[in-house]
């Protein structure tokens, strides 16, 4: 629908950008396509002792999550945060109340640890409304069973 539309023009946009030739779309039963900015718990400290909540521009396309420090570093092609793709297929995103601060925002994503240094394999992260952080949660879970993950 009107997401998947907004991504391949987002892609189509990014793609220009790169000097690229677009890429090859997949039939859209096949995965779920989504981006957009989430606030995501920081693995490090802040002086304090607290970790630090950063927005961070996130693009699920392919079965894969990555995260970037702005849309802007999205399009240019830059490399993503942590230089990593997240293969959703192995994750479980559900909501998170302990996350919210008094909203229904919060959500973790849960995933396989491949290196213990990089933490519990745990992603910890607020949407910016409930109807967002639903968006993100039915668009993870798509991709990582049912329809997702049968047609890959």
């Amino acid at each position: 629908g009107a997401l998947s539309a907004a991504a391949a023009a987002l892609e189509g946009e990014a793609d220009e950008r790169r000097g690229s030739r677009p890429r090859e779309r997949r039939s859209s039963t096949a995965t779920m396509t989504k981006t957009g900015w989430l606030h995501k718990k920081g693995s490090g400290r802040s002086f304090g002792g607290r970790r630090t909540w950063k927005r961070r521009f996130f693009v699920l396309e392919e079965g894969r999550l990555q995260y970037y420090r702005s849309q802007t570093e999205y399009l240019s092609g830059a490399e993503p945060l942590k230089n990593r793709a997240i293969s959703v297929s192995e994750c479980l995103a559900v909501a998170d109340d302990a996350l919210n601060l008094g909203t229904s925002m919060g959500f973790k994503i849960s995933m396989p640890v491949v290196d213990a240094s990089e933490g519990d394999g745990t992603l910890y992260l607020r949407a910016e409304s409930p109807a967002q952080r639903n968006e993100w949660l039915t668009a993870l879970n798509f991709n990582r069973s049912g329809a997702g993950a049968a047609a890959r």
